[in-house]
């Protein structure tokens, strides 16, 4: 292999930064924002911040399939205009909204089943009334979040990835504007706890959502790439449920695994909730620019793809392999070396609640420390499996996913049937994600990734 081609092109690195950069801002900015969520809640109680991060999670849970899927225009369409077919575009992403539309209502039907869901965590009535409150409100608002996705992959798909940055920031700025009021009932808004954040989520959510639909409709992109193309294309909408249900898949079975491991760890106790609410809230602070650095990348492997230069596609891999090795290893060494910088943040100034913070502060840094070891392997395993998914390679990832995430689900109902433990739990986690790796290199070494093709003539 040859090193500088594949590792040490001064360009290709050039080129991931120019395209992800914005992307990385705009990630950053969506990880101080639900630093800003967990922090205003963890300031209003402990039990609020724990009953966040089960109904964040399952919120997220319920919408990832469709988030992925509808994501999966983003690969479409930067494979499109890799082989100069511009036209496909627009038409692609109307495909997309109509999915979303579709996700919306069935995500909002799914609320109905949020208060059965939370009796059996069997968490305490306090929290389980915060989780039901915060996850029927998200289920309702999810629609706002499955049509900006389809919109993004658009302007990700053409690497306007400075557009993209824009209408995030506004929107992760109205949110974080809105929480304070919100949570604790200033500014002539009720005080609404947990229920407070998520309605400032989801308002925020529909400011970018109509600055990217102002753009799409712009005239160049009417002309040059059929954003007026609005009707149903049966062809292009079955490529997206073919290809990105796969994807969505892929999104929504990591979801899950970790929605689980927040039940399992809830059952534990309200402390190790918390502990870990707050060790993964601080990890988005990892791998959200890591998505933002692979999506870039994403669309340049994807666009060489398109034009049949594997070669190129696989360089534009590793060459962000490289950048999102460099950005773990920082922040890993920040977990371990800084953690009380910015732990004493997330939780309650309440004196009545000291003595259970600093037991949470305690707890949080030691799984710190599991999410620095883990970190070093989650750079590759993210960004590998998004070159793989931006070639079309995604039901191979999805299997492997599957497979790979239903042993760690038997190790850990094991762990809670056994009553092993919080760092028992966090060890089969963290071994877990340092062997995706593994599977994403030799898929690549195999090579069968060259034989997808996505693009095709415009409809």
């Amino acid at each position: 292999m040859n090193i500088k081609e594949y590792w040490l092109n001064p360009q290709k690195y050039r080129d991931i930064l120019r395209l992800s950069g914005p992307l990385v801002l705009a990630n950053a900015g969506q990880v101080f924002m639900q630093l800003a969520d967990t922090i205003f809640v963890g300031k209003y109680s402990s039990d609020a911040i724990a009953a966040l991060g089960m109904a964040g999670m399952t919120s997220w849970l319920v919408a990832s399939f469709f988030v992925g899927m509808t994501g999966y225009t983003s690969t479409i369409v930067s494979n499109n205009l890799g082989a100069e077919y511009h036209k496909t575009a627009g038409s692609v992403t109307w495909q997309g909204i109509y999915l979303a539309l579709a996700g919306g209502v069935i995500t909002a039907v799914l609320s109905l089943c949020s208060r059965p869901f939370f009796a059996l965590a069997g968490h305490s009535p306090t929290i389980q009334a915060w989780e039901v409150e915060y996850l029927n409100i998200m289920l309702w608002g999810s629609v706002f979040f499955f049509v900006q996705t389809a919109l993004s992959g658009f302007f990700s798909g053409k690497g306007e990835t400075v557009k993209l940055m824009v209408a995030q920031i506004a929107g992760q700025i109205l949110n974080i504007v809105l929480d304070y009021p919100m949570v604790f009932g200033r500014w002539g808004f009720p005080e609404m706890g947990v229920a407070g954040a998520a309605w400032a989520t989801v308002i925020s959510s529909t400011l970018p959502l109509f600055i990217m639909g102002w753009w799409f409709l712009g005239t160049e992109n009417r002309k040059k790439y059929g954003a007026g193309a609005f009707g149903l294309n049966s062809r292009l909408m079955l490529q997206i449920l073919r290809l990105g249900s796969a994807n969505g898949f892929f999104v929504a079975v990591d979801t899950a695994v970790w929605t689980l491991f927040l039940l399992v760890v809830g059952r534990l106790g309200t402390v190790e909730l918390a502990a870990t609410t707050i060790a993964f809230r601080i990890n988005t602070f990892t791998f959200m620019p890591v998505f933002g650095l692979a999506r870039g990348m994403g669309t340049l492997a994807g666009q060489r793809h398109g034009a049949l230069d594997h070669r190129g596609a696989l360089s534009y891999m590793l060459h962000g392999t490289v950048l999102s090795e460099a950005w773990m290893m920082i922040a890993a060494l920040a977990f371990v070396l800084l953690p009380d910088y910015f732990l004493p943040f997330f939780v309650s100034g309440n004196a009545a609640e000291a003595s259970e913070a600093r037991i949470i502060l305690a707890t949080t840094k030691v799984l710190l420390r599991f999410v620095a070891v883990y970190s070093v392997g989650d750079a590759i395993g993210l960004t590998l499996s998004a070159g793989l998914n931006s070639v079309g390679d995604t039901r191979w990832v999805s299997r492997i996913f599957g497979i790979m995430t239903g042993l760690l689900t038997i190790l850990m109902l094991a762990c809670d049937y056994f009553h092993l433990g919080l760092n028992i739990i966090w060890t089969f986690a963290t071994a877990y994600i340092l062997l995706l790796p593994l599977f994403w290199i030799f898929r690549l070494r195999s090579g069968k990734w060259k034989e997808f093709r996505i693009a095709s003539q415009e409809p």
